[in-house]
């Protein structure tokens, strides 16, 4: 399958899945507070640095998205390396993602969170 259209120029073929490295730092802003004593990365910022990687690696999406499923599975501490796998699961005829996928694993260990993005259709 062709690089999506509207794609970064290096954007990677959607017809196999992809698997990323999220760098979050353990002095992330995030940790201080959620919770004290216990710190754990709150939801929110693991569906941020899934939508980030979706733009960066496929395309701009801001505002064209939907989270329709997620799920977290296990918590994470500060300094967790963490993966990211992404995976096309529809396309519209132009090519454009219309879903993808994506997993969270603690690396060489367990999933963290998963779910699935929808997208709008592109003009």
């Amino acid at each position: 399958m062709a690089p999506l259209p509207f794609s970064r120029p290096d954007a990677p073929a959607t017809d196999a899945p992809l698997t990323l490295a999220l760098a979050i730092r353990a002095d992330h802003p995030a940790f201080a507070g959620h919770f004290p004593g216990q710190p754990i990365l709150p939801g929110v910022v693991l569906l941020d640095e899934v939508i980030a990687a979706v733009e960066s690696t496929f395309c701009d999406v801001a505002g064209a998205i939907t989270v329709k499923t997620t799920k977290f599975h296990a918590t994470v501490s500060p300094g967790t390396p963490l993966s990211l796998r992404l995976t096309v699961l529809q396309t519209l005829p132009d090519a454009t993602p219309s879903a993808i996928d994506f997993t969270i694993m603690a690396t060489g260990s367990h999933r963290v969170a998963s779910g699935r993005l929808d997208f709008a259709a592109h003009a």
